[in-house]
């Protein structure tokens, strides 16, 4: 850089511009910042910068042909990366699953892998991407949360409920851990329990659906039906339609029919 510095100050610019832009991203501290397209547009000037001073000494030296010709390739290597990156980009699984293939160590990459193999119905997958993410953190509650949704579809609710419960210890003002653990609970047949996970959940999310349902479906089945509807009301009146909008419904008609 000193070097470079004494023979050219527009050289020693944009390379300093590009290393200095790219470096709170590239990981030269321990961090679990992924890499992506969006962290090296400050850095992108110099670079813009260094090459084109490239250019500029090419076609001083008649290399026009020669400087074009580079010019023309990396713009084509460009746009074929920036394709395959916005293919990538509108399918959150293939996204996250590369980015966790490529860096295994990164916690977000494992967990958003997690979740999208999970919405994606690839459990086996899912699981080992929750499991490495619970690994690399296992003080993060969201891994502890998406292993227990993967036993839940899997039909085994009792080891789901485990999980849930992890999660809700591990992050007590974790809303979604309570309101998963007491859906579960209502799977494992433990209404006390499930109404004590309520509560939680909707002490801290008065909106949350799946808390609101377990709220209202308990409280139908011990024949009150007006304090459930207000529950159950809220559930379908959520925006994007929830899980348990149909169960809602039915259940509100059921208890008009009393």
């Amino acid at each position: 850089m000193f070097y470079l510095r004494k023979k050219s100050v527009g050289t020693t610019l944009a390379l300093g511009w590009f290393l200095i832009g790219l470096s709170p991203f590239s990981n030269l501290l321990p961090s679990d910042t992924l890499m992506a397209e969006r962290y090296i547009y400050g850095a992108l000037g110099g670079f813009a910068l260094g090459f084109g001073l490239l250019m500029t000494a090419g076609l001083r030296r008649r290399f026009h042909l020669t400087a074009a010709a580079i010019l023309v390739l990396i713009l084509i290597s460009y746009s074929a990366l920036t394709v395959g990156r916005c293919l990538a980009w509108n399918k959150p699984l293939l996204l996250w699953s590369q980015a966790a293939a490529r860096e295994p160590n990164s916690f977000l990459a494992n967990l958003n892998a997690g979740y999208h193999g999970l919405v994606a119905g690839r459990l086996a997958d899912a699981e080992r991407w929750s499991r490495r993410a619970a690994e690399l953190e296992p003080k993060r509650a969201e891994p502890w949360l998406t292993l227990g949704e993967i036993k839940i579809r899997r039909g085994l609710p009792e080891e789901g409920v485990k999980f849930f419960q992890q999660a809700a210890a591990i992050d007590p003002g974790f809303c979604p851990a309570h309101s998963a653990l007491a859906q579960g609970l209502v799977l494992v047949h433990d209404p006390a329990q499930a109404a004590l996970a309520a509560s939680r959940a909707l002490s801290c999310d008065p909106n949350d659906p799946q808390a609101n349902y377990v709220a209202g479906y308990l409280l139908f089945l011990a024949k009150r039906c007006e304090s459930a509807g207000r529950h159950l009301q809220i559930v379908v009146q959520t925006e994007p339609q929830p899980e348990q909008y149909d169960a809602a419904i039915q259940i509100i008609n059921k208890c008009k029919e009393q």
